[in-house]
């Protein structure tokens, strides 16, 4: 029937009109028919031993089609088993990589043992193989697979296998465990530590395998690991496990952690002396900020360091920043209170150019003519280099570009000593004075910083003179 298709059709297996609409070959079609597969998969792939000898040529063992996937790949996907080796018969490459991963990761990631069995069988050299984000097979057996999957990858490997770490974060296997949504319980944990791991142990960013699960939000997991002796008290980068859960939004991680212990909300942070409203603040959203109020959490608490309040905080969450001001507002916080830097929530959302945030903040009452030493908005914009900034403010009112601060400089005098060409230049397009002097008499250009030789060319098209 195929054969007869083709020359009524006058079409080659490899040629493009041969492909369907997601560039898949006859083979990958091939390899989903449920009654003819391995014959179909013999008719085209023996063309290959004898190319000479059919009209319509070789066909491609190894094409992929939109997804990545190869005739095999797809095979071994979808449990086909005499499909695939029919395939490894007549010549497909064994070695190729999907997404990074070689067919061992592949089959161990669907958790399909006997497939990977049968792979290692094929190629032993695969199973030493990392994937594209540097995890091995252990590591991908740990956070998709079952004990059974994992036993025989320990069986079937040296202990420095078993026992090397991810090269992206330097997690081990007990650390992907807790990314194991589907097989992950205390079996599994019990047994990576009979081999020598620990709950213990730490990541590159000092993280947990209990931070792990609770990151994933995989608490069936982080029960087990507590069950199994998993320290609820640890912290990492000076964060307990409750301001972690904050720190990443993860509410019901959050609200697992504070039914197992109730303390740990009440904490303030090492860092900075934040509460854990000022984490949520800062990193969460408003439903995180709302239950951790709605658990006792302090609104008006500053934090021991730079004494910020959470609308401090708020301002460089570029996420829900907008959100967050509306709501602590309600409670009476102060638009423009100082922290210990004398700087407003306004003057921390201009330095970091959250606008969305400084244009809330500013139509809920902010007040855009606040000073810190004699300088204005500008000027602390000017100083830090943060032109969107400026615009922003200009935007809003033209009169803080002409304002001197502290000894008569422009803002033009204190762009030119902090900040760029563009800065400078947009001043003046904007009518700031190149030629006014300060109390010192001196000029903008006067404050180029020394090595600055494009903003010092740029100045020279003002003045006859520059010494």
């Amino acid at each position: 029937m195929i054969d007869w298709v083709m020359k009524e059709l006058g079409l080659r297996p490899n040629e493009p009109q041969t492909m369907s609409a997601k560039n898949a070959s006859v083979l990958h079609h091939a390899v989903l028919n449920q009654r003819h597969a391995a014959q179909i998969i013999r008719y085209f792939a023996s063309r290959n031993l004898f190319p000479v000898t059919y009209e319509y040529g070789k066909v491609d063992l190894n094409a992929r089609n939109d997804s990545g996937e190869t005739p095999l790949q797809l095979a071994l996907v979808l449990g086909k088993i005499d499909a695939a080796k029919d395939l490894v018969k007549f010549g497909a490459d064994v070695d190729l990589k999907m997404k990074g991963k070689n067919l061992l990761h592949l089959c161990v990631e669907k958790n399909m043992l006997s497939n990977a069995q049968l792979v290692h069988k094929w190629d032993y050299e695969e199973i030493l193989k990392r994937d594209s984000t540097g995890r091995k097979v252990i590591h991908v057996a740990a956070e998709n697979a079952d004990r059974y999957t994992c036993e025989w990858l320990v069986q079937v490997q040296k202990d420095d296998d078993v026992m090397a770490l991810c090269y992206e974060k330097g997690s081990s296997a007990i650390h992907r465990v807790g990314l194991n949504v589907k097989y992950g319980n205390k079996d599994l944990i019990y047994f990576f530590k009979s081999l020598g791991f620990s709950l213990e142990q730490r990541d590159k960013e000092g993280l947990t395998p209990l931070h792990y699960a609770l990151r994933a939000g995989n608490l069936k997991v982080a029960s087990d690991m507590i069950k199994v002796g998993a320290d609820l008290r640890l912290e990492s980068n000076s964060l307990n496990l409750i301001q972690y859960c904050v720190r990443h939004d993860c509410l019901e991680s959050a609200k697992f952690i504070h039914e197992k212990d109730r303390k740990l909300i009440t904490k303030v942070c090492e860092s900075g002396g934040r509460t854990v409203l000022h984490i949520a603040a800062e990193f969460a959203d408003e439903e995180m900020c709302r239950w951790l109020v709605s658990q006792g959490a302090s609104v008006p608490t500053l934090s021991e360091d730079a004494e910020n309040n959470v609308l401090h905080f708020a301002t460089m969450n570029f996420t829900h920043g907008v959100a967050l001001i509306k709501y602590f507002h309600t409670f009476g916080i102060a638009l423009n209170a100082r922290n210990k830097f004398y700087c407003s929530p306004l003057h921390v959302a201009l330095e970091r150019e959250n606008l969305k945030v400084a244009d809330c903040l500013l139509n809920l009452g902010a007040n855009i003519n606040m000073y810190i030493d004699h300088s204005n908005l500008i000027h602390f914009c000017a100083k830090r280099n943060k032109l969107d900034a400026a615009k922003f403010l200009h935007e809003r009112n033209q009169e803080l570009t002409k304002e001197p601060c502290f000894g008569g400089r422009t803002t033009l005098h204190t762009a030119a000593q902090f900040s760029t060409v563009e800065f400078c230049q947009w001043l003046v397009e904007n009518g700031v004075n190149t030629q006014v002097r300060d109390n010192l008499g001196r000029l903008a250009w006067q404050y180029v910083p020394h090595g600055k030789n494009e903003l010092k060319t740029y100045f020279q098209q003002f003045y006859t003179y520059m010494d």
